[in-house]
């Protein structure tokens, strides 16, 4: 019996030390999807334009574990985002995003997770057409998986969906209401964990 209860309270122990709580800095590159909104004011028609890009953020924070399956990843990110040919308003669009995130992981086993979580932060866009620069406050929700390389590296796929927050502005002379919308932004990339 006791024999068994070491063997039991051994196993538990490696597990629990199999994930560690630890500080964490990544880098990702992948493919941006988005929508600018251009909309006629005299004849109030709505047109929207699809666009795409890429994207390549980098990112440090803290991985705490409250259990050896669940864990919570504050941390923080930039992002910038490039879109080319957003339309005749918009033309080419690039947006630095500043966010605080969190995530809660469910590792399957010690080197297979998935995790979902929430962005808050600054968008800084410009463009260079009419639609001009501007700043504001945006948020998203992610989710991806991760994949343990080593025991300090780890390959990480996510999905985010943002939306930037930015306003609608007036162009060619007040006769269009443009306006950069969601976007999403698909990656792939690398943790260090130290």
């Amino acid at each position: 019996m006791i024999k068994k209860s070491i063997l039991a309270l051994s196993f538990t122990c490696a597990l629990a030390l199999a994930n560690e709580n630890g500080y964490f800095a990544g880098a990702s590159f992948g493919y941006s999807l988005g929508t600018v909104s251009n909309d006629s004011v005299i004849n109030n028609s709505e047109s929207d334009k699809s666009t795409s890009g890429y994207n390549i953020s980098i990112k440090g924070g803290y991985e705490w574990f409250y259990n050896s399956s669940i864990s919570v990843k504050p941390y923080l990110e930039y992002t910038y985002s490039s879109y080319l040919n957003s339309g005749s308003f918009a033309k080419d669009l690039t947006m630095n995003i500043i966010t605080l995130n969190a995530d809660v992981s469910y590792y399957f086993t010690n080197d297979i997770s998935v995790f979902a979580g929430l962005s808050l932060g600054e968008v800084f866009a410009d463009t260079s057409g009419g639609y001009g620069s501007d700043t504001a406050f945006g948020w998203g929700l992610q989710a991806g998986w991760t994949y343990k390389i080593l025991d300090y590296l780890e390959l990480e796929g996510k999905y985010k969906w943002f939306d930037p927050g930015l306003g609608e502005k007036y162009t060619a002379g007040n006769t269009r209401k443009v306006q950069p919308d969601d976007s999403h932004l698909f990656s792939i990339g690398l943790n260090y964990k130290f």
